[in-house]
């Protein structure tokens, strides 16, 4: 990767190209990655989890808990997965059905219930940020409707009440997310909770922008407010091209700042890369244009890296990724 390279986005302009005079972080600068294993493969065998999707990695006491999507054909659902801490590599489902499936008929995630992030607020209470849809189009075309809602726990994420409401509601016009709030990443910064999501904007019979927003919650993360700064991270979309994506971001605290892990396509074959971003304050973001996970030359993911979830330990940092078409779950450790 070229370090001399790198591209801003601010509140005061968030398309590319606009300076902040920030500082790149000395342990993520150069990263690079050891591709490890495979650990859930995709499969034939039916079922409802034969492309697993979209981990996230949390911490259960002295166990890690992966929530991942699973995709079948339209549909999608959220299962769980349980590991060791000792040991991060070895993987088991925690049970052969979802943890959360679909919601009634005419809700918004009847039949889309994706990308999910786990917060663990209090010990037993936990919250579940996912993406659903409810088999809605927009008007102006055959474009799914996709809405960011939210789960509550109170046994330390092992069933879930779904809210049944949007966290942000689609429509206002001119906005970067008027179409549509996908999947997130939410923490505690002081004494709200921020969430940097997933926005669509799609224009009839033009081209379509995927980036990634901000949104302010202020009552301990059940109602979001968007951040006037917009879309914060994105690509302006090429007169070629039909749509461009920054989007699923993986963000967490730095010593300094945020770091952000997310999947970028920059043209019409949808052949997603993990890119990565630091901010000072997690508004004003300077993302490197060349990937920091390549593909492999064969296999699994030989055409794609996407959807990143980053876990530390004592000793290593792991990067669980998909692969090709969205789906295996793989991990790979940094080497510095």
């Amino acid at each position: 990767m070229n370090r001399r390279k790198f591209v801003y986005a601010t509140t005061l302009s968030p398309l590319l190209g606009a300076t902040t005079g920030m500082r790149p972080s000395t342990h993520f600068q150069g990263q690079r990655w050891r591709k490890l294993k495979l650990i859930f493969p995709c499969h034939d065998e039916g079922g409802w989890d034969r492309r697993p999707s979209a981990p996230h990695v949390v911490r259960a006491g002295d166990q890690l808990r992966m929530y991942y999507m699973s995709i079948e054909g339209q549909r999608r659902r959220i299962g769980l997965a349980e590991a060791d801490i000792s040991d991060p590599l070895s993987w088991r489902k925690a049970s052969n059905q979802p943890l959360l499936d679909f919601g009634a008929p005419g809700s918004i995630d009847s039949h889309w219930v994706s990308y999910p992030w786990v917060v663990p607020v209090t010990e037993n209470h936990w919250h579940m940020y996912y993406c659903g849809w409810g088999g809605d189009y927009h008007s102006f075309g055959k474009f799914k409707a996709y809405r960011t809602t939210l789960a509550e726990s109170d046994d330390a994420g092992l069933t879930w009440k779904r809210s049944g409401r949007s966290l942000l509601e689609l429509g206002r016009p001119f906005s970067c997310d008027e179409h549509g709030t996908g999947s997130c990443a939410v923490m505690k910064v002081g004494s709200q909770y921020w969430m940097w999501y997933t926005a669509v904007v799609r224009w009839p019979e033009a081209n379509s922008r995927i980036s990634i927003a901000l949104a302010v919650s202020n009552d301990g993360g059940h109602t979001f407010r968007p951040h006037p700064a917009g879309a914060l991270i994105s690509i302006p979309p090429r007169l070629d091209s039909y749509f461009s994506t920054c989007s699923k971001p993986f963000v967490e605290k730095a010593r300094s700042g945020f770091r952000m892990w997310f999947s970028v396509v920059k043209d019409h074959r949808r052949l997603y890369r993990v890119h990565y971003a630091e901010s000072p304050d997690g508004i004003r973001w300077k993302w490197w244009p060349d990937p920091v996970l390549e593909v492999s030359e064969s296999g699994w993911d030989s055409e794609m890296t996407c959807y990143p979830s980053i876990w530390h330990s004592a000793e290593h940092t792991y990067l669980f990724y998909d692969g090709n078409r969205f789906a295996g779950i793989g991990v790979a450790e940094l080497v510095d």
